[in-house]
């Protein structure tokens, strides 16, 4: 296989693509029908009336969140 050159001009370049593809057939196989269902359904078991989780995102400690609380006072 060759190197494209950036002297070589698009039709240059779709040719020597076209001889890779055909030197690989077996690999560039274009996708036939629906895809195969995975041996593994994962699913998510959901609880009726159930409460979602909330809370913060990033744990700070009391003096971490006061700094942040007080440096976006001072931009606001």
């Amino acid at each position: 296989m060759v190197a494209t050159t950036s002297r070589q001009g698009p039709y240059a370049r779709k040719l020597q693509m076209d001889k890779v593809m055909e030197e690989y057939k077996d690999i560039f196989t274009s996708p036939i029908g629906v895809p195969l269902h995975c041996q593994v359904n994962h699913s998510i078991d959901l609880t009726p009336s159930a409460l979602l989780p909330n809370g913060p995102i990033y744990r700070h400690s009391i003096l971490e969140n006061n700094k942040i609380k007080g440096q976006i006072q001072e931009l606001l």
